[in-house]
């Protein structure tokens, strides 16, 4: 309710910071219930990047111990 009071106001910008990624998605979700189209600039979460999949990569070939494919 304070974000869309906020935008209200011609001129006026919000941001909401928060790790929390299911709150940022209902907030997203409620403002466009508003006719509020929010930009959800989160980016890539962290098991997602290049250098946790080859961890995981890694892991699961020693986990399997460097069996052939």
């Amino acid at each position: 309710m304070i974000m869309r009071d906020a935008i209200a106001h011609e001129g006026r910008t919000v941001a909401l910071i928060t790790p929390d990624r299911v709150l940022a998605s209902r907030v997203v979700t409620e403002l466009a219930r508003w006719g509020v189209l929010a930009d959800d600039s989160a980016g890539m979460a962290l098991a997602d990047t290049p250098g946790a999949v080859l961890l995981r990569l890694i892991a699961r070939l020693v986990e399997s111990r460097f069996a052939p494919v």
